[in-house]
Order: C-alpha cells, then structure tokens, then sequence
C-alpha cells in the first residue's frame, strides 16, 4: 500500500457485512483490494469479493471453489506471509445480528495482556454492550504474525505455522473449519492487511449491515463483477 493511499485512509475502516453472510460456520475475510485498467479492461483483485471500502474488501472464503483455489491460494500466502499481519477471530454469529460492531487496533501496552479493552463482551450473552474494542498489542501486529482470538484463549503463532496446521486438518477433512464453528455456534473472521495499517492509529470495523446503510451507499456497495483474472 503506497503512503498517499495510507495517509487517505480514515481513522476507522468500516466493513459492513450484508446479514445473509453472518451465519455459525461461515469463514470471512478482510483483505487489500486494488483495481487497475489495462488496455480497457477493469482488472479486480480479488475478482470476486462481496463489499469494498476504502481499498478493503470482504470475502466469503467458503464461496470458492477449493479445487480450484488451494494451489493458487496457498502460493499467494506463501508470499503473503513476509507482508501481512493475520487476526483471525471466532466470535458468535448472533452478536452481530444483536447489533455488536468489533473494531480491532492497536494498544502501546507491553504487559502481559495479549489483547485488551472489552473483548469477552462478544462471548457474553448478557452483555449489553455493543462496541467491542480487541485492543493487540504493539509487538504483536508484526509481518508473518498470526494472532489467534477465541473464546477463553488468545493465542499468536508464525503464519507460516499456522497455515500448515490448517493444511494438515484440511487433508483430512475438508469441512473440518467450518464443522469445528458450526458445532460451536461460531463464525470466523480473519483480517489480512500490513501492520502499518495499525501502526498508524488506525482501525478496522466490522458489523451487520443494515438496510439504511445499504441504500445510502447503494453505488460503492457491489458485488465484484469482474471475473477477469491475471497470472502474476
């Protein structure tokens, strides 16, 4: 991501989440998006993706053919572990529907909390608090880190060990993630972007989108219609 994209960024990157995607087994991502002409056509990557803003966009990973994916999307994270910092978060899905937003930043702290702020309010029923703040700290949002958030367990590992554990479950069972959420009645969202997204104050936000949102924004709120793909 180039400085003055950066620096155009606002300080909270709101992702809005159509409600037909929050459902327990469902995996979604947050990840760059970029779109460039050439010789008049419009190239978008990722081609296919549900919303975009500000440069992001959301992914239904479960939407993807896995024969088709796994070679081309295991290479891509091979390369992309020396670039992004990964969050990869399992929260209910009904907490969304119940009207809580989860914004991820960053906290200068350096104690032994891996994340801070409110985060088990996503996990508690009972709570009445809907702005759930996941406070990481600043050692922590480092390239090749993956950051693991669950309920009772906060856990950080190379991306690159990460992925292979997940490979390793996959092999066996290709529904293994989405069994393991479902079974839990749980969702998981992971977010793929450079550290210096944080490191510069900077926030990310999602929650269910609603109906007044979607209309106002009606023409930035798109499904990608392009299905022209480039090999790099």
């Amino acid at each position: 991501m180039s400085s003055s994209t950066q620096s155009s960024l606002p300080t909270n990157i709101l992702i809005n989440i159509p409600p037909e995607f929050i459902e327990n087994g469902k995996t979604l991502l947050i990840e760059k998006h970029d779109e460039v002409f050439v010789d008049g056509y419009h190239l978008s990557k990722p081609s296919h993706f549900i919303r975009q803003s500000h440069g992001f966009c959301l992914i239904d990973t479960q939407q993807q053919d896995p024969r088709s994916v796994n070679h081309s999307h295991q290479l891509e994270s091979t390369i992309d572990d020396i670039q992004f910092v990964q969050i990869i978060i399992e929260f209910p899905g009904q907490s969304l529907n119940d009207g809580k937003s989860i914004t991820i930043e960053k906290v200068d702290s350096i104690n032994e909390e891996k994340v801070s702020e409110n985060y088990e309010d996503l996990y508690n029923d009972h709570s009445d608090k809907k702005e759930i703040h996941i406070g990481i700290r600043n050692d922590y949002l480092q390239r090749g880190n993956t950051i693991i958030i669950e309920k009772g367990n906060i856990s950080l590992k190379q991306t690159k060990d990460y992925q292979k554990e997940q490979l390793h479950h996959l092999s066996n069972n290709q529904f293994a993630k989405r069994d393991h959420l479902q079974s839990n009645d749980l969702m998981e969202m992971t977010i793929e972007v450079p550290p210096e997204l944080f490191l510069k104050d900077q926030m990310i936000t999602f929650k269910r989108e609603d109906s007044e949102t979607k209309a106002a924004d009606f023409p930035y709120h798109r499904h990608s219609k392009s299905d022209i793909t480039t090999n790099d």
